[in-house]
């Protein structure tokens, strides 16, 4: 027959000077006697009752070492993912930092391109006028040779002229003194031979035309003849000197004019080849600046994506472990709502103590600051039974909780048995 324990309520006979209203009874032999004794209600544990208790314990046991395998798989496959996505942003990093690499190795090519461009195109404007300075100068001195040879050529021209000029005249003169010695001889001839009182110049003369008209005319002919030529030849002077004047000074006006169009024409090719320099370097620095401001921006929306993705990596992790945690928080609280789980004691760390102990039945849990430690990492359990039969666990941390810090104690009730109600009963396996 198995052993009961039952609470009876009955008047006492006193036995073996034993005293009291209350005994507890068992299926031996007893101290006492009871007279008209009536079970009233069975208090305390029932050996029947030990059965459920162990299982309702073992599964409650079971599902905290199921909630931890599943908690620890759950922050292995977090921490294969985190070492995944980290791994992924380590290799899109480093793709990155290729593809920086090699945008900056364009621009440096491009901006070496671009500087060899403009010294080529320095270089090019320096030899176009160079060689644009050469030729302006071979012009001008063909230009001089020109003019000094054909001034050489003119003054030779009017040398020759003058001179040609002075020996017509000379001969001019020497036939014309000639003509007027022949002249004087005759009309000293006809002087000398005429009988009549020539008194004066008048009657001369009038002999003269009266005795030779016929030569009279023809001298007054050579005169008009010469006059008529000596004025012909003034005129053809002044006006050659006239010609000769106006194309020199065309001359001079067309070499001026062409000196200021070569000038004017140096002064816009140089503007215009540093125009076409300047526009072209703009031009260059222009793509090279929206190349940077593209790559960028492009950089900037690759890092914010990867921002994005990481910090949804973290809340995933957050709301993973939050889960857990809820659902550990969940199931304690299912524990303690049907009486099998309750917080057998409370604490503050001061900084020193590591020990905490409480009545228990089996290993319970320990709560630092609202979270559950695990044992044998963050602390030791122990436990002893004491003389009374009740069992003493004792929580041992790893190190003592901080000055303030909340420590709470979760487990199965131990039931303290009042030695009154046995003699020498042994508690129950």
């Amino acid at each position: 027959m198995e052993n009961r324990l039952f609470l009876l309520e009955a008047p006492v006979e006193p036995t073996n000077n034993f005293t009291g209203g209350t005994r507890i009874i068992l299926n031996k032999q007893s101290d006492g006697k009871l007279t008209d004794a009536e079970i009233l209600r069975p208090i305390g544990i029932e050996k029947s009752d030990l059965p459920g208790l162990v299982d309702d314990l073992q599964n409650l046991e079971q599902a905290i070492t199921n909630e931890k395998s599943r908690a620890e798989a759950k922050d292995a496959e977090h921490d294969a993912e985190i070492a995944a996505e980290v791994a992924r942003a380590e290799a899109k990093d480093a793709e990155h930092d290729a593809a920086i690499d090699a945008e900056v190795a364009r621009a440096k090519d491009a901006e070496g391109s671009l500087e060899t461009s403009i010294s080529d195109e320095t270089t090019r404007a320096k030899d176009a006028e160079g060689s644009l300075e050469v030729k302006i100068d071979a012009d001008v001195s063909a230009e001089e040779s020109a003019r000094v040879s054909g001034d050489a050529s003119l003054e030779a021209k009017i040398d020759a002229d003058v001179s040609a000029e002075e020996s017509a005249r000379v001969s001019g003169d020497a036939s014309l003194e000639a003509k007027v010695s022949t002249e004087k001889s005759r009309i000293d001839a006809i002087l000398e031979a005429s009988d009549a009182d020539k008194d004066s110049f008048a009657e001369i003369v009038t002999l003269i035309n009266s005795v030779d008209t016929e030569n009279d005319q023809a001298f007054a002919s050579y005169v008009l003849s010469n006059d008529a030529a000596l004025s012909t030849e003034v005129s053809s002077r002044i006006s050659g000197d006239a010609s000769l004047e106006g194309k020199v000074n065309a001359d001079i006006s067309t070499e001026v004019s062409a000196r200021e169009s070569a000038d004017l024409a140096e002064q816009n090719a140089r503007i215009a080849g540093d125009a076409a320099v300047t526009a072209a370097f703009e031009a260059a620095d222009s793509v090279e600046k929206a190349a940077r401001l593209a790559a960028d921006a492009s950089l900037e929306v690759v890092l914010s994506a990867e921002i994005s993705v990481q910090n949804s990596i973290d809340q995933a992790i957050k709301d993973g472990v939050n889960g857990a945690l809820v659902e550990i928080k969940s199931m304690i609280l299912n524990a303690v709502n049907v009486g099998k789980f309750v917080i057998l004691n409370s604490a503050v760390g001061d900084g020193v103590t590591v020990d905490f102990s409480v009545l228990i039945n089996g290993s319970g849990a320990i709560y630092l600051n609202g979270l559950l430690q695990e044992r044998d990492v963050d602390y030791t359990f122990s436990s002893v039974v004491d003389a009374k039969g009740n069992t003493q666990g004792t929580f041992t941390f790893n190190v003592a909780p901080e000055t303030g810090a909340s420590v709470v104690i979760y487990g199965q009730e131990a039931i303290a048995v009042n030695p009154d109600y046995y003699g020498n009963f042994t508690p129950l396996a």
